[in-house]
């Protein structure tokens, strides 16, 4: 991560995505993708963002 970061709400990742908010959040819960907690809220790195893109998700 850079110092420059931006970071995404589960949600905004879900509609870069097209899937659900909740599997953005499943996915951060199982070590899928990388998120820092900012008290009760998550926050995705637009770089883990781009690795998810460059790799591709698996489900299950």
């Amino acid at each position: 991560m850079s110092r420059e970061e931006r970071f995404l709400k589960p949600r905004e990742v879900a509609e870069l995505l097209r899937v659900h908010r909740v599997t953005v959040t499943e996915w951060i819960r199982a070590g899928r993708i990388k998120a820092i907690r900012v008290g009760r809220l998550w926050r995705i790195p637009e770089s883990e963002v781009r690795r998810l893109l460059e790799q591709g998700v698996r489900g299950g």
